[in-house]
């Protein structure tokens, strides 16, 4: 786990907002193991990305700035690749704004700038057919950038968050209602971390109220390391 310490310090030293999230975040507040032990989890809003962005860009694996929404996941890697930390970018903002922004459209649109980023001898034979049609799709509509959806999402009176790397169909999977921003920090193999006071709220949302008692899972997020290997040459 030296790759998140080494992160955490980072973040600390440059006063960069960053908490624990998803699996990762549920792994420390149950001292258990969820996901693929390589891939860990954090969140941060996007003026924390782009400061960390500008002083530790080489070690940030991306197709373009946070400015493109289509890559899945910026993640910052260190030394061989063997542990990586996937950031989850979310904007604050209000349900009213996220709600009037949520749309099939939207979505298709990210899909749009996703498979037009992708590799085509990274793809399957699903993902191909699919890539063709997107294709098709941007002849009418422009991929789905994450500066659009900031400004239309972004509220200063915030009331929640919106995860924005993990766009589906399903509002309720992207938004998670907190009341501040606030961290505190965890004790996690033997390391002091960063999570959101609220974290509580996030894991009944994202997990169940039953989240104490989730059996351990360590192959839920390998899908990530595949899907991560469509951009790559």
């Amino acid at each position: 786990m030296s790759i998140l310490k080494s992160f955490d310090q980072k973040c600390r030293k440059n006063k960069i907002w960053y908490s624990l999230s998803n699996l990762t975040l549920l792994s420390a507040k149950t001292n258990k193991t969820y996901g693929c032990p390589k891939i860990i989890e954090v969140m941060m809003d996007s003026k924390s990305y782009n400061k960390f962005f500008k002083l530790y860009n080489e070690n940030i694996l991306a197709s373009r700035t946070r400015s493109e929404f289509y890559f899945s996941n910026p993640f910052y890697f260190e030394n061989n690749f063997e542990y990586l930390i996937k950031i989850n970018l979310i904007i604050k903002g209000s349900i009213e704004k996220t709600e009037k922004f949520y749309s099939i459209k939207n979505w298709q649109r990210q899909e749009i700038g996703f498979f037009k980023t992708a590799k085509n001898k990274k793809l399957n034979w699903k993902h191909k057919i699919q890539k063709i049609y997107f294709k098709f799709l941007n002849l009418f509509w422009s991929p789905l950038l994450h500066t659009e959806i900031e400004s239309k999402i972004y509220d200063e009176k915030y009331n929640g968050f919106f995860i924005v790397n993990s766009f589906s169909k399903d509002i309720n999977k992207n938004w998670i209602p907190t009341l501040t921003m606030e961290l505190e920090e965890i004790t996690w193999n033997e390391e002091k971390l960063l999570i959101i006071k609220e974290s509580d709220l996030i894991l009944n949302k994202q997990y169940g109220f039953d989240w104490q008692t989730i059996p351990e899972d360590t192959k839920k997020e390998e899908k990530y390391i595949n899907k991560m290997s469509y951009f790559l040459s």
